[in-house]
C-alpha cells in the first residue's frame, strides 16, 4: 500500500478509476447535464491545467502498482474528488485517504476539511464525523450536498 502524489506526467493512472467510478456509483443519481459537466472536471486537459496551476493536488492509493483510490485536494482545505475502486470499497481505503488529507493539513495549521458530497457519498462523509453545512444543492445538472469538518487541534 502507498499513497503518492498523481501529477500531470501520470495523471492517466488515475483517470479510468474516476470515471469508472463515477459512472457505476454517481451517474445513475444525475441528469444528463450533470453527466457531461463532470465529464467535463474530470477531462485530462482541464485536470493537468488545474494540477500545473497548483489548484488542485490529486493523491493516489496503490497496491502492487494498481490505483485503486484517488483523493482530489482543492485549496488545501476542500475534497474535490474521492473515488475507491469497486472491488476495494468498504475496506478503508475512504478513509485511509482522508485520515491522510487530514494529517496533510494539520501541518499547514488548516482547521476544516470541506466536501461537496454526492447523494452516494453523504453516509460516508458523515460516519468520518462530517456536518452537513445545507440542503442538497443541483448546480450544472450536479446534485451535492456541503459538508464540514472542524478540527479541534
Amino acid at each position: 500500500m502507498a499513497i503518492t502524489i498523481l501529477d500531470e506526467n501520470n495523471l492517466s493512472l488515475g483517470l479510468n478509476l474516476i470515471l469508472n467510478s463515477f459512472i457505476e456509483f454517481e451517474s445513475s443519481n444525475l441528469s444528463q447535464e450533470g453527466i457531461d459537466e463532470f465529464q467535463k472536471f474530470i477531462s485530462e486537459s482541464s485536470l493537468k491545467q488545474k494540477l500545473e496551476k497548483k489548484e488542485l493536488e490529486l493523491f493516489c492509493y496503490s497496491i502492487n502498482s494498481e490505483v485503486i483510490g484517488i483523493l482530489g485536494l482543492k485549496n488545501n482545505s476542500h475534497i474535490s474528488l474521492l473515488f475507491v475502486k469497486k472491488s476495494f470499497t468498504k475496506q478503508g481505503i475512504g478513509t485511509k485517504l482522508i485520515e491522510f488529507a487530514k494529517c496533510k493539513y494539520q501541518e499547514s495549521r488548516i482547521k476544516k476539511l470541506t466536501v461537496n458530497s454526492s447523494v452516494y457519498g453523504k453516509e460516508f462523509y458523515k460516519k468520518l464525523g462530517f456536518k452537513q453545512q445545507n440542503n442538497e444543492i443541483c448546480f450544472n445538472g450536479l446534485k451535492f450536498t456541503p459538508m464540514i469538518k472542524i478540527f479541534l487541534s
